[in-house]
């Protein structure tokens, strides 16, 4: 397998990389150099995710793809990624969790020669694992189909019932709600009783769509008893009065009410002058009159005047009764409601109709006391309040019941289209059921056998034996065995040891030391195929002097080169050529050697004040020579002839490059000279003004292998082009021939200038 390359990064200063257009693909060996803080570690703390297939690394690494062999793998889908890449990292994660931990370093283990037959039944044992690795995993695919199956049934059905309920937020009906309410039909045995008609179906939804309302009074209207009513005015009717009539009363009915009230006015005021005309009553008028008007007279009078009082209230309680409004029943019942309310209507009018023809008949009679009256009237049937009241009853009752009505019908909608997929939910549920014992059983072989393997391992792994290859390893690199490694007894890795104590106080040097020297042995590890794996070296020189650093290199080109791919990252310069010119000579014989090299380098520049990451093909200054000094040169001529309009951030990583390529050419032009850059500028012909100011500048805003800081003082970055243009003519002035020469080299033959100062 190999990393051909990777299409984004978006992590530390790589702020939004994509793979540029123009860069080549990671070739089998890979040369990646930067100075400090230019983003090698981002890469390789990338390939320790991938290494260790995490989807979040340390320090914001969230959002990285690479590919591999043609595929395309995210740090989301590496941890899950059914072929990932065989890889080793080498970088400060790796030395500070493998082999300085609280722990000690991780064990490396091998096979005991002696344990030849075991190993071949290990591996036959191994080889039945994968197989019933293989078919748990397609039982588990198989597992994983149905219940997508099932999941989908579910949703679908869960959807069906969010319609019916008139709801959209599936929290409230889901596909878990659905396969409870399954669940519950297959509990009870049957769900025919479940199944509902389109009509039912309708009924129920317009209950749980209504809105409850308030309740209505039940009226306490009652209709009276005409037969009773009919035979008290018939014998009112029939009854008459004897008495000394006076024929002008009993003809004037008006006439005789006026004659009447004015007889009690009188017999009240005992009066014997007409209170109307103030002329005495004759004493046998009076008599007379009252002869007319006597007590049986004033009896019946009476009584029908009370009669007719009493047809005439319950004519209008009839007439004042007001029944409930059809819209204040649900409107289901409505109709029942309006139903009822014909039948009472025409009741109620049939009443009041035949009351009037009996008040009628009883205003007749006042005129008639003397006479006997007779009525003949049909009796209507007697008005009920019943079928009004039923429905008024029944809308209250749902009122109160309202909650629970709507419940119910909910509870039976979901049943109702649970019960029409009940077949088809069982089936895919046993389905699984019996996917899931399956899987159970292969989780159980899968842990026999698993446990039968290690039981073996351990009875032929040793890692003994790679301490030992590692403390020659040291005693050769170091050039003495004070420092070792120690077996620890419980097999669970080593103990670095000086001498008989534990190491303590290790300097940087013996810290690189060991680790790389650790971490070179653990690609023999019977885990990791170098011929088919991948090997990342991340700055493994560090604090190194140039002896050591030279071991470095050697013990790397030994251990590393039969890796599928290599990657060596580094921002050393003397590491680097070494790793250079090893690349090169693989690179001209890659037909022969059957790898090819590709050569990068990340740098880092400032946008809107941020640092940005990329990577690019190496500079050809530092392909193509063996020293540094020519791009250090090529960078500080062209910043040379800027401006500062495209802001002050370009700038931010000349001052360290400026440095680095004076430090070059005095080193020189001067060799005897050892005190320091400040000496060399004063023994140089050159304004002395501009070397104190050049100085000024080293000194002020340079640091040692980084390529910029941003708390660098931007008033003095202000002038950089002019104070690079005064390095330029100080190497100029120094050494005209060598000058003119690096221009050839770095400047293009259109851009040199004709002039004889070939100076910027």
């Amino acid at each position: 397998m190999k990393i051909q390359k990777f299409n984004k990064i978006n992590a530390r200063t790589f702020k939004n990389f994509p793979w540029p257009a123009g860069l080549g693909e990671f070739s089998g060996f890979n040369l990646i150099y930067g100075w400090n803080g230019s983003g090698k570690t981002t890469l390789s703390d990338i390939m320790r995710m991938i290494e260790k297939r995490l989807s979040i690394g340390e320090d914001g690494i969230i959002d990285f793809s690479f590919v591999l062999d043609g595929r395309t793998i995210t740090n989301a889908t590496i941890a899950t990624d059914q072929s990932p890449p065989s890889i080793r990292v080498f970088n400060r994660a790796f030395i500070d969790k493998n082999v300085f931990a609280d722990g000690g370093a991780t064990p490396i283990f091998f096979i005991g020669e002696e344990n030849i037959d075991k190993q071949k039944d290990l591996d036959a044992k191994k080889e039945a694992l994968i197989e019933l690795g293989k078919k748990a995993t397609e039982n588990e695919k198989a597992r994983d189909e149905k219940d997508k199956e099932l999941t989908g049934l579910c949703q679908s059905k869960a959807t069906e019932v969010r319609g019916w309920l008139g709801i959209t937020s599936q929290n409230s009906y889901h596909k878990g709600h659905f396969a409870q309410d399954c669940d519950a039909l297959v509990a009870e045995g049957s769900s025919d009783q479940h199944l509902k008609g389109e009509e039912e179906i309708g009924n129920l939804r317009t209950v749980i769509s209504g809105t409850v309302q308030p309740k209505i009074d039940i009226s306490s209207l009652k209709f009276p008893d005409l037969k009773s009513a009919a035979n008290a005015v018939t014998e009112l009717l029939k009854k008459t009065v004897v008495s000394q009539t006076i024929e002008a009363l009993t003809k004037d009915a008006r006439l005789a009410d006026w004659v009447k009230e004015g007889v009690e006015i009188h017999k009240d005021h005992k009066a014997d002058q007409c209170q109307f005309c103030e002329q005495n009553l004759p004493a046998q008028r009076l008599k007379h009159l009252e002869g007319h008007f006597n007590d049986e007279y004033i009896v019946l009078d009476k009584a029908v005047k009370a009669k007719a009082e009493e047809l005439g209230q319950i004519i209008n309680q009839l007439k004042a009764f007001q029944k409930p409004g059809a819209g204040q029943f649900y409107s289901d019942l409505t109709e029942r409601y309006q139903e009822a309310c014909k039948k009472f209507d025409a009741q109620l009018e049939g009443n009041i109709q035949f009351l009037s023809a009996l008040l009628a008949a009883v205003e007749a009679k006042k005129a008639k006391p003397f006479e006997a009256m007779d009525i003949n009237l049909d009796i209507p049937a007697s008005g009920s309040m019943q079928s009004l009241n039923e429905v008024v009853e029944e809308h209250n009752q749902r009122t109160e019941n309202f909650s629970q009505a709507i419940s119910s019908a909910k509870q039976a909608l979901k049943y109702a289209k649970a019960a029409e997929s009940l077949e088809g939910y069982k089936a895919m549920k046993a389905d699984l059921e019996r996917y899931g014992q399956a899987a159970k059983e292969f989780e159980v072989s899968i842990d026999a056998a698993t446990k039968e393997i290690n039981k073996i391992e351990q009875e032929i792994i040793e890692h003994k034996k790679p301490a030992e290859d590692i403390n020659k390893d040291l005693n050769n690199y170091l050039g003495h065995s004070e420092l070792r490694f120690e077996t620890r007894a419980d097999s669970a890795g080593y103990n670095i040891m000086r001498g008989t104590e534990p190491a303590r106080a290790l300097s940087e040097g013996e810290k690189t030391a060991i680790a790389l020297l650790h971490f070179l042995k653990t690609l023999e590890d019977r885990s990791f195929d170098i011929k088919n794996g991948i090997v990342v070296i991340d700055d493994p020189v560090c604090s190194m002097d140039d002896t050591s650093l030279f071991y470095a290199f050697s013990f790397i080109k030994e251990r590393t080169k039969e890796a599928r791919q290599l990657f060596i990252l580094t921002h050393n310069f003397s590491f680097f050529r070494q790793v250079k010119n090893w690349f090169s000579y693989v690179q001209e014989r890659k037909k022969k050697i059957g790898k090819d090299a590709a050569f990068f380098q990340t740098v880092c520049l400032m946008e809107n004040g941020k640092r940005i990451s990329r990577l690019q093909p190496l500079d050809p200054l530092l392909l193509d020579y063996e020293s540094e000094y020519q791009y250090l040169f090529s960078l500080t001529y062209q910043a040379s002839t800027q401006s500062a309009g495209g802001g002050l951030e370009q700038f931010y990583h000349l001052p360290n490059v400026a440095r680095r390529l004076l430090e070059a050419f005095l080193a020189f032009r001067m060799p005897g000279t050892s005190d320091g850059l400040y000496h060399k500028l004063e023994k140089v012909n050159f304004d002395k003004a501009k070397k104190t100011r050049i100085l000024r500048f080293l000194q002020t805003n340079s640091h040692e292998d980084q390529v910029m800081q941003p708390e660098h003082d931007s008033t003095v970055l202000a002038e950089t082009p002019q104070i690079l243009t005064d390095v330029m003519k100080l190497i100029e002035s120094e050494d005209k021939k060598h000058f003119d020469e690096m221009i050839k080299l770095v400047v293009p033959p259109t851009s040199q200038t004709a002039t004889g100062t070939g100076g910027p």
